[in-house]
Formats: structure tokens, C-alpha cells, sequence
């Protein structure tokens, strides 16, 4: 995986990678490999701050802080995969937001960066909220990572954050 995570922080400019492998003790004197990738991408003098942590907990985390911009609070979450067999709308990512100019470029700025389509292929469900404090936008995502396409989950994350950046 640390080979799949490297190449994915060299294919944006400027990027820098970390990497820690490291063991726990577990019940009955087993031994837990825990691996932490961290991935610092700066983008329009922003920086867009990655940790996945495979092993234990399994979950992964972008944030990104925007200044001088007007923006809004908004929450994206996922339908359940089950539930979206007999729901009538067929977007997986749920969009909740006031501002009806933002939650339409959320939902645009979520479908062109792949976002979209990957929490339709996959068992992709992460959790993006908006937060204003100190004078300063942050916007956190948080996931799981027990499915299959680790990195284009990723790279989708890094795009919408880079879209959403672009858009303000």
C-alpha cells in the first residue's frame, strides 16, 4: 500500500508524503500492524492535509482550511447502499446545505471530481462538513477505508477538495 500512496502524492505538484508502520499489542500477546499514511498537498496557498490509518481503526480523514471567502456550513453524507436499491433519486451522496447556489456547485463539484461515482462502486461513505471558526472556513471529511478502492477514493476526496477550493 505505502508504494500505492506515494504514487498517488507524486501525481500532484509539490506534495509530500509520510509513512508509519508500526506494531501494538492485542489481546493474548498478538502483535497489530498499524499503518499511517499522511499526504500534505498545497493547492493556491491552501494546504489540503490527508491521514489513512490501516490496521485498527480503518479510517481516513482530509481537512483543508479556507480564508478570506464567503462561504456556507453544509453537510454531505451517503444514503445507505441498501436503501438506494428502492430510493427514486440516484445520487449516492446526500447534500445538506441552506444556500441553494452552494449546494448546487457541492453537487456538481461532486460528480466532476469522481466522488460521485465512487461511492456508487463502492461501499464508499464518507462524511464532509463545513465549519466556521477563528475567522476561517474548515472543511473536514472523514471516512471508513473497509472497501476496495482505497486511492480513488482518495484521489476523488483530493479533486473535490480542489474543485471546491477553485470555487470560491
Amino acid at each position: 500500500m505505502q508504494n500505492e500512496y506515494k504514487a498517488l502524492a507524486d501525481s500532484y505538484e509539490n506534495a509530500i508524503f509520510s509513512f508509519n508502520d508500526f506494531k501494538v499489542g492485542g489481546v493474548g500477546g498478538s502483535r497489530m500492524t498499524i499503518s499511517e499514511y499522511h499526504i500534505e498537498i498545497p493547492y493556491k496557498n491552501m494546504i489540503i492535509n490527508v491521514s489513512n490509518e490501516l490496521g485498527n481503526h480503518n479510517l481516513g480523514k482530509v481537512d483543508v482550511t479556507l480564508s478570506n471567502c464567503n462561504f456556507h456550513s453544509f453537510e454531505i453524507t451517503s444514503r445507505n447502499h441498501f436503501m438506494s436499491l428502492f430510493s427514486r433519486k440516484k445520487e449516492m451522496l446526500k447534500i445538506s446545505c441552506t444556500n441553494n447556489a452552494l449546494k448546487n456547485t457541492l453537487q456538481n463539484t461532486a460528480i466532476a471530481s469522481g466522488l460521485e461515482k465512487i461511492a456508487k462502486q463502492n461501499a464508499f461513505e464518507p462524511h464532509i462538513t463545513s465549519n466556521y471558526t477563528n475567522g476561517k472556513w474548515n472543511i473536514s471529511t472523514e471516512y471508513h477505508l473497509e472497501f476496495e478502492d482505497k486511492i480513488g477514493a482518495l484521489k476523488a476526496l483530493i479533486d473535490f477538495h480542489k474543485l471546491l477550493i477553485d470555487s470560491i
